[in-house]
This record gives C-alpha cells, sequence and structure tokens, in this order.
C-alpha cells in the first residue's frame, strides 16, 4: 500500500478487500469494508500490514485496537466509530510535528490512551479528548459553540440537510494555532473551499486568541453520520467559525460582557466569508431551512435576506448582516425573558450595570486567584500568571502579592515530566537539559533556557535509572532497568552504539572528563569502567562487597579514581589502577543516596538518609565541612568551577552550598510541599534543575534572593547597619563607622573615642550621626566631627532623624530624648519610662515599653500619645514606615511580629516566627516590606499588603544584629554577628510585566503588549 491509498482509505475512498494483505483489491468502499470486515470478526487485518511503511500505515495498524472496542452496539460497530478514527487520525497528525515520525507515533499513542481509556463521564469521547489537551477540567478552559447547517452529499447518499454543532475551546498555555491545523487537513477530509474559509476566519477573529484552538464539528440530525463530521464541503461555515474565534476571546477575558448576552444553541449563522471580512452568499437555503428544527434565529448575508425570508416559517427569525462581527452581534442580541427583565433593571437603576458588573469581576477575579492556588504546588508560574490575570479585572493586593510570590520563589519555567521518580543531566554546553522517568521509561530533551521540549525518546519496557553527558557533549549515557546502557547522540536522542549489556539493571553511569571512559554500576553491585570508542570493557568487573549494596557510582574526571555509595550506608573510594579499595570514608547504618566529584577530582561530596552532606579532600580522605538538610538528601551536583555544590532533599528545598565559605549560600529553593528527588546544576551555575516527586522538573534562577559580593567583614560582634540616600552602607563596628561604597568595595572609617552604640544618616545625606557610652550624641560631616552633645548617664541604643531632618530622637536606659539635629544640644530633658527602644518615620515617634507601643509626635514628644496594646509580655523592637503611617513591633521570645496603622490605631496583621526569637525589624521605603531577623541567622521578608511571606527566610552566618533596606528597596542589608551580607532581593517594581516576562506570553487580557 503506497502513500496516496491511505490517504484515500483514510477519506474512504479507496477499493478495499477484506482479505487482502495490501487493503487493495475489490471494490468495497472503506465503511463498507469496517462493516463487513470488522464486523465479521476480522479484527486483527489492518494489523497485517508490513511494518517499516509510511506512519499513516502505523496508525491504521492502531485503529482496530483503538476503536473498535469503544464503538460497539452489542455485535455490531456503529458507523460512528469510522467517522471517529478517521478524525482522530487526522487530528493526531495536524497537532504533531510532521517531521518528526516516531514523535508522531508516540502522540498519536498518548492521544487514544488517555482520551478513551478514561473518558469523562457524561462527555463524548470528543470532549474528553479535548480535556486532555487542556490538562484541566473541561469546564475550566473557555469554550464556545454554535448550531450550524449543512446541505451537503455525504458518500454518495444525499441528505436535504443537516444541522450540527460547532464547539471549540481555547488552551492558553499552548501556541496560537488551530488543531485540526487547515494546512494539514487533507488527512482530515476536508476540501480546499472548506480549509479556505477557516484560515479567513482564524486570520480575522483569531488574532487576538493566545493559545491554541480545539475545535469540531458533529452532525446531529443524521444517523449515517451522527457524530464527527466524515468530510468538510465548502467554505460556508466560516462565518460561524469566525463568529465561535471570537466568542472565544470575549471569554477568555473573562466577563467583559453580561452574561446574558451570550448566545443561544437555537442560533444558527451561515453564509461564506470573503477576505475582507464580510459575507458571500451560499447556496442551498432550501435544505438548510429544512434541517432547522429547533432553531428560532437564522443569521445570512445581507444580500440573501430576501430570499431566505420567504422560506422560513414564522417560528424562526431571520437576521441580516453585512460581516462576520456584524453577524456576532445579531447572535449575541438578547432574545429571553430574562434579558428582558435585566433590560428593565437596568433601565431602572442607571447605577445597576455598574454594581453588577463590578461584582461580577470580583467574583472573577476572586475565582483566579482560587486557581492560582489550587495550581500553586504543582506549578508556580501558572499560578503567577493566574494572579495576573486577576490584576487585569481587579487590582487587588491578594493578585499583586501572588504575582510577587512567583517572581520571589525564583522559578522560572515547569516541565511536564509526567513520572514519580526522574533522573535529570544539563548538557556542558549550557543548551539542554536531560529528563527521563524511571517509569514511564522517557527520555526528553529540553531547551534549559526557553524551557521548550526539543526532542523525545522512549526505551518500552525499561526504566530509566541514570542519565551522565560526556564533557564535550557529545554524548549522553543513559542507564536501563534492562540489562544495558547505551550512548545517545544528545541531539537527537540516536543511538550511537549497541548497547552496552550487563549481568543484571544498571543503576547508574557516569563519564570521565575526557569521555573516553565510562563507569556503571549494576543492582548486584558490580562497577564496569567501558571503554566508549571501542564499546568494551576496560578492566574486569570490579564486585563491590557486600554484594547488592552498591547503587551508585561517581568517576573521577581523570577516570583513575571511583567513588561508590548504597545501601549499607558506605561511601568507598576505589583506586582503579589496581583495583583495590583506597578508603571506606564513611559507614553507618544510613542508606547513600548521592555521590559526585567536583570538577577538578580534587573533592568528593555524599549525602544520604542521615539528612547530611559530607565533603572530603579526595587527596587526604580529610572531612572539608558537613551541611546538613532537615530531611534526607536525595541528589547532589557541582557546578562547574567547584565553587558551589547544590543539593535536593526530601524536606521539600533544594539549596546551594558555596564551597569557599562552606556554608549555605542564598535562601533555600521552596519544594511547594513537595519533595524534590534529584537535582542539577548548569554549567554556568546561574541555572538550577529540580525533580519533583509525583512529575515535573522546575528550573530556577540562581541570581536573584543570594547575598552580593562577599561578607562585608566586622570586628566588634553586634554591628548596626543603615543607609545612605545615595545607597552607600554605613556600618557601626565597634569604635568605628564605616561607609561603605558597594559597587567600588571601598569605604572611608570614621573613628569615635568609645564603642558606637548607634548610627543614622540624615535624609538630606550630609551628616552622620552616631550615639557611645559617655559621649552620646556626634555629629559627623565632610569626615569631622561637627558637634557633641553634652555627656550624660544613659546609653542610647536607638537613633532617629525626623523626616524633615531638624531634630534626633534617641532612646535607652529606660528614656527618650531629643535633640536639635544641627548642634547636637538637648531639646528635651530625658522622658518617659520603661523605654526598651523607639523609631520615628514622618511625624510619628513610636516608644516601646514593656507590652505596649506608645505612639507620640515628632512636633510634641514629651506630650503622651495613644497607646497600642500587643497582648504581649515584652516588645523587642519597633520600626515605623517612612511615611509614618505603619508601625511594626515584635516580641522576641515568641517570635510574634504586628503591624499596626498609625492613624487609626488598629491592628493590620500578624506574622509568627517559630524557630527563633526575633530582635530586629525593618520596613523598606516603600513600606511595602517587613523584614525581621532571628538569633540563629534567619530574615523573614513579608509583603506588607497582603501579609503573606515574599520568600523562604534567608539564612546568614550568626545571629542577627541589625537590618536597614536599601533606598531602592533591591537590597537588604544584614548585620551579623559575623560581618555583614548584601542580600541582591530583585523584588519587580511592576509584577505583572515580570510575570508577564516569565511567561513570555502578551496579549490584550492581562499582559500589556
Amino acid at each position: 500500500m503506497n502513500h496516496e491509498d491511505i490517504k484515500k482509505l483514510i477519506e474512504g475512498s479507496v477499493p478495499v478487500d477484506c482479505h487482502a494483505v495490501d487493503l487493495v483489491g475489490s471494490g468495497a468502499p472503506f465503511t463498507t469494508f469496517v462493516k463487513t470486515c470488522v464486523g465479521s470478526g476480522d479484527v486483527e487485518l489492518l494489523t497485517r500490514i508490513e511494518k517499516g511503511g509510511t506512519l499513516l500505515e502505523d496508525l491504521l495498524g492502531q485503529l482496530p485496537h483503538v476503536f473498535y472496542p469503544r464503538f460497539l452496539e452489542g455485535e455490531t460497530p456503529v458507523p460512528s466509530a469510522i467517522i471517529a478514527a478517521r478524525r482522530f487520525a487526522g487530528l493526531a497528525l495536524s497537532i504533531s510535528d510532521p517531521s518528526a515520525r516516531e514523535q508522531r507515533m508516540e502522540a498519536w499513542q498518548d492521544w487514544q490512551q488517555r482520551a478513551y481509556a478514561t473518558p469523562i463521564p457524561g462527555r463524548a469521547g470528543t470532549d474528553a479528548a479535548l480535556a486532555w489537551l487542556s490538562n484541566e477540567d473541561p469546564g475550566t478552559a473557555a469554550e464556545a459553540a454554535i448550531r450550524v447547517l449543512f446541505a451537503i452529499n455525504n458518500n454518495g447518499q444525499d441528505n436535504s440537510g443537516l444541522q450540527g454543532r460547532l464547539s471549540a475551546r481555547l488552551i492558553p498555555d499552548r501556541p496560537p494555532g488551530l488543531a485540526p491545523d487547515p494546512s494539514q487537513m487533507t488527512f482530515f477530509s476536508a476540501d480546499k473551499a472548506f480549509r479556505r474559509g477557516l484560515e479567513i476566519a482564524w486570520r480575522h477573529a483569531g488574532g487576538k486568541l493566545r493559545g491554541q484552538v480545539l475545535w469540531t464539528i458533529e452532525s446531529q440530525t443524521s444517523e449515517l453520520v451522527a457524530g464527527p463530521m466524515p468530510r468538510i464541503v465548502g467554505g460556508s461555515l466560516s462565518t460561524a467559525f469566525a463568529f465561535v474565534l471570537n466568542e472565544l476571546e470575549r471569554r477568555h477575558r473573562r466577563l467583559h460582557t453580561l452574561t446574558w448576552f451570550n448566545p443561544r444553541s437555537h442560533v444558527a449563522i451561515i453564509g461564506d466569508l470573503k477576505e475582507d471580512g464580510t459575507l458571500a452568499s451560499v447556496g442551498g437555503y432550501e435544505q438548510k431551512v429544512t434541517a432547522a428544527a429547533g432553531i428560532r434565529r437564522l443569521v445570512v448575508p445581507e444580500q440573501d435576506f430576501a430570499a431566505v425570508k420567504t422560506l422560513t416559517p414564522p417560528r424562526l427569525k431571520v437576521r441580516k448582516a453585512r460581516t462576520w462581527q456584524h453577524a456576532a452581534r445579531q447572535a449575541r442580541r438578547p432574545h429571553t425573558w430574562k434579558t428582558l427583565t435585566a433590560s428593565l433593571v437596568l433601565l431602572a437603576s442607571s447605577g445597576g450595570a455598574y454594581v453588577l458588573h463590578d461584582n461580577v469581576v470580583a467574583a472573577g477575579a476572586a475565582a483566579l486567584l482560587r486557581q492560582s492556588d489550587d495550581a500553586w504546588q504543582r506549578d508556580p508560574v501558572l499560578a503567577g500568571h493566574l494572579a495576573a490575570r486577576s490584576w487585569a479585572l481587579t487590582q487587588t493586593p491578594a493578585a499583586r502579592y501572588r504575582m510577587l510570590r512567583t517572581i520571589t520563589t525564583r522559578l522560572r519555567a515547569v516541565l511536564p515530566v509526567d513520572d514519580s521518580k526522574i533522573v535529570i543531566a544539563f548538557s556542558p554546553d549550557n543548551t539542554r537539559l536531560a529528563t527521563a522517568g524511571e517509569r514511564s521509561g522517557v527520555l526528553e530533551l529540553w531547551d534549559s533556557h526557553t524551557g521548550d521540549n526539543a526532542v523525545t525518546t522512549r526505551f518500552p519496557g525499561a526504566k530509566v535509572r541514570g542519565l551522565s553527558f560526556s564533557a564535550d557533549g557529545a554524548r549522553l549515557a543513559v542507564a536501563l532497568s534492562d540489562k544495558s546502557a547505551v550512548l545517545l547522540d544528545p541531539t537527537t536522542l540516536r543511538p550511537l552504539t549497541e548497547p552496552l549489556r550487563h549481568d543484571s539493571p544498571v543503576l547508574s553511569v557516569s563519564f570521565s572528563r575526557d569521555g573516553r571512559s565510562l563507569a556503571t554500576v549494576t543492582e548486584e553491585g558490580t562497577v564496569r569502567l567501558w571503554d566508549v570508542e571501542r564499546r568494551r570493557l576496560s578492566m574486569p568487573p570490579l564486585r563491590t562487597k557486600p554484594t547488592g549494596q552498591t547503587t551508585i557510582v561517581a568517576l573521577s574526571p581523570r577516570g583513575d579514581t571511583l567513588a561508590t555509595g548504597g545501601n549499607d550506608g558506605k561511601v568507598q573510594l576505589w583506586d582503579l589502577g589496581t583495583r583495590r579499595l583506597i578508603k571506606t570514608l564513611t559507614e553507618g547504618n544510613s542508606i547513600v543516596n548521592a555521590v559526585t566529584f567536583a570538577p577538578d577530582g580534587a573533592t568528593l561530596a555524599a549525602g544520604g538518609t542521615d539528612y547530611a552532606i559530607t565533603v572530603w579532600d579526595v587527596g587526604t580522605r580529610k572531612t572539608l565541612a558537613t551541611f546538613r538538610h532537615d530531611r534526607s538528601v536525595t541528589g547532589l551536583a557541582f557546578s562547574a568551577d567547584g565553587k558551589t555544590l547544590a543539593s535536593s532533599s526530601t524536606d521539600m528545598t533544594a539549596r546551594l552550598w558555596d564551597m569557599e565559605t562552606l556554608r549555605q549560600r542564598g535562601a533555600a529553593f521552596d519544594g511547594q510541599g513537595r519533595y524534590l528527588t534529584a537535582v542539577a546544576l548548569a554549567p554556568d551555575g546561574r541555572t538550577l534543575a529540580t525533580a519533583v516527586a509525583g512529575g515535573t522538573v522546575r528550573l530556577w534562577d540562581t541570581a536573584s534572593w543570594q547575598p552580593e559580593g562577599k561578607l562585608l567583614p566586622t570586628r566588634h560582634n553586634q554591628p548596626a547597619v543603615t543607609y545612605h540616600p545615595d545607597g552607600r552602607l554605613a556600618v557601626a563596628d565597634g569604635n568605628e563607622v564605616h561607609v561603605w561604597d558597594l559597587p567600588a568595595g571601598t569605604h572611608t572609617s570614621y573613628v569615635h573615642p568609645e564603642q558606637v552604640r548607634a548610627v543614622a544618616v540624615s535624609p538630606d545625606g550630609r551628616t552622620l550621626a552616631t550615639t557611645g557610652r559617655k559621649d552620646n550624641l556626634r555629629l559627623w560631616s565632610d569626615g569631622a566631627v561637627k558637634a557633641v552633645s553634652p555627656a550624660t548617664s544613659a546609653i542610647y541604643r536607638d537613633l532617629a532623624y525626623s523626616q524633615d531632618g531638624k531634630i534626633i530622637a534617641t532612646g535607652g536606659s529606660g528614656q527618650a530624648q531629643i535633640w536639635d539635629a544641627a548642634s547636637a544640644q538637648p531639646l528635651t530633658k530625658p522622658f518617659g519610662k520603661g523605654i526598651l527602644g523607639l523609631a520615628v518615620g514622618g511625624e510619628t515617634l513610636a516608644l516601646a515599653h514593656s507590652g505596649t507601643v506608645e505612639l507620640r509626635t515628632t512636633r510634641e514628644p514629651e506630650r503622651p500619645g495613644a497607646i497600642l496594646k500587643t497582648g504581649w509580655s515584652r516588645v523587642s523592637d519597633v520600626d515605623v514606615s517612612d511615611d509614618g503611617e505603619l508601625v511594626a513591633a515584635a516580641e522576641g521570645q515568641t517570635g510574634r511580629v504586628g503591624i499596626w496603622d498609625a492613624g487609626t490605631h488598629r491592628r493590620l496583621r500578624d506574622f509568627v516566627v517559630t524557630t527563633s526569637p526575633i530582635y530586629h525589624l525593618a520596613f523598606s521605603s516603600d513600606a511595602r516590606m517587613l523584614a525581621a531577623g532571628t538569633s540563629n541567622g534567619e530574615v523573614h521578608v513579608w509583603n506588607v499588603e497582603y501579609g503573606g511571606l515574599l520568600a523562604p527566610p534567608l539564612r546568614v552566618p550568626g545571629g542577627v544584629t541589625g537590618l536597614a533596606f536599601s533606598p531602592t528597596g533591591e537590597q537588604l542589608a544584614v548585620a551579623t554577628d559575623s560581618g555583614v551580607e548584601i542580600w541582591r532581593l530583585n523584588i519587580p517594581d511592576d509584577p505583572l510585566r515580570a510575570i508577564c516576562a516569565l511567561t513570555r506570553e502578551t496579549d490584550s487580557t492581562s499582559c500589556p503588549a
């Protein structure tokens, strides 16, 4: 059977013989052939097509097995089985890459399995298939449908008229287009006129759609062609298509029109669509009107109105239209008593529509946020985009927070790898990520920058246990459970050689740096070293003891040393030259899940179920460092320069470890409530890939929410920090204040005669103020002391300028005092009692007492003010926003934080940190963020508007002794008893644009062009 014969067979026009192996020969059309041949029990007839032919031959070989069981009525197959077979064969072709035969076959098989193995109750197989493609419940995607009228000649049988239904569904997260694709509808039994009309409709009404449109036309009045149409002739459906596409765009914009103006099922639009969008006449109106049972409104081309009007009974209302837009408006015109009632209500109250519209929009926005929360753990990027759509409807703090939450997770893509256990590996050139499912045996290559799928292959009957790229990127090694390891071309995933055979399932593979050697380990604990070029063993198998306990292997870059680990908790080093054990580095009752060498081969890291990551010097075999997760370590990977080690864990986080400072670098990568089973770090260190238990691989940006530069050294163990208005950072360190130019890495020092307790910079940036033990207040300008206050016995630990820069407030030793900012002379006597701290913002002066916060003004600081009752026994710190409108306070020991409105004294927010006491708070300059530092080195950053954490806690060395946001909010300085760290937060001013850039989507609904 040749290619043309197969095409004709799908179209139903090729003569066939039940008993002819090549299906060519005796004269029955395809429908008769299936009724006769398949109905007579010869269900294996089509499988006798010789393999190795065209894709269509293979597809047809699958048809009986897929469709025959689903379309039986008793023992007789119904005609819709044949129609559905043709339809889905064409649809499978149209959504597949025409250049990749294997991928098309897999797409076809997956389509059939998902569409028909688990049909949705109460829905046809077509809708089940559409629901699968949309990856969501059928009720959640934008859908539109309208009745259509046909006058066709079907398979030689004259039909006076047919009434059908045109349905479509919009899948927003797929590339824009139509499925079936008009350009490939030769396989779908559509003539040129229909394809032309569909292309015109897409150009006119589909141009604004951002996603894939899945559509179907089903007959509702003919028994012969009940269900999907076997063949579509003529362009008369193009106007109905334009309307449905336009309706999808309107519905996707979510409730931009009132629901009662939507079209009803008793409306039909007919007429051919011209290139300019106007309607052209079509024939067969007599048959169409006859078939229009149950239809009440018929929209026709303007020039045909009079002729059609004479044919229609009184119950059928005919409306004329000049263009497809006009036809759409006619179809949407209100025509029910509900609309009349609604119109009367609108006339009675001119504002009613606005109120109703606002309520409907608010409900839609809230529904999108609920969907965002539901998607958060599965796909945070999707959750962020749903929040952007909600923001486009109503700009609420909840929507803004959910967009920010996506950005600050640093997640950049979620790859749909559908498997419970996944192995991953980056290519050396940083462009590709390989993922493989252990259960499914599917191996995929992804573009590591865009997250797009590049190529896929499958290992039927085998599980993928391990992946390894050669250093030159020329080979990809795959460990398989079918007792083999295979070497693939990493661009096409085609085998380069015959499989490397083993005696038992292969668990792990590892290349040497030169790519000439490949190490494998099998289930019984045997390690083999292969000569890749010659495809043979380069040494006898190495059998580890006890047998079967070794499950993972790592080959040193030079290929002379092997590291093994496994179920017995041992990490062992082997000399491959002598085939002897060098040393057992660790042993215990835990399981070793990951072993990896640094690129220079000098360092080895291993981790497992004891929650620990141990790092050794390979030469001396001494332990260099031990890092800890909160649960089992599941994966390890070094960066190409060896300066960073990445780890994944069942504690639902991935972490980066700095191999120079031997501590965690940056904030943890949150798995959103899912175990992480594997990790890979791109060679440039900027992209981290994590495998999530139960499916999906996530790509993360490692640059944001990380420490910027090195730790600023301090000699004193309790430094304090504040930012200069121009972005420089002032650090109080012992009896010195260092003002750092952070980009240049240089600083200017101010030497105080005694220990500096606090430091502040005037709003104009011209004066630096410090407090000490004896001469309590000093003012510095141009590197010299400008003024010194009279000495007192008080020790002032808090220091703040007023908003206008005219006064300075100090607090400590249970009292507060106000000073002249120009002369450092006291303006008031010490006042208050039991004051534990103070803060100034705008005209608000906040004084922290044992269990309350008192609010005074900088104009009348000695006058008692309003009392905010915290409900705590002790307030450990207090801060005020720059505009003086918000007050934050912390209760140290229990980790509770509250935020109040300074004007109304109303409590707005409450936060709790359960890990450690809180002693330091700081608002960002725009008061949208609040940071809290703990005694165990955690910094929590909250979104003030909504009240949620923006990211997992930042971890710093030592306890936090001070916090300060930069004027722009892009940086957070954290003072600790080990030094000062500068964190880059990357909080966007416009989270909507950031979300749109992340999802690479632009539409008129939520993302600006």
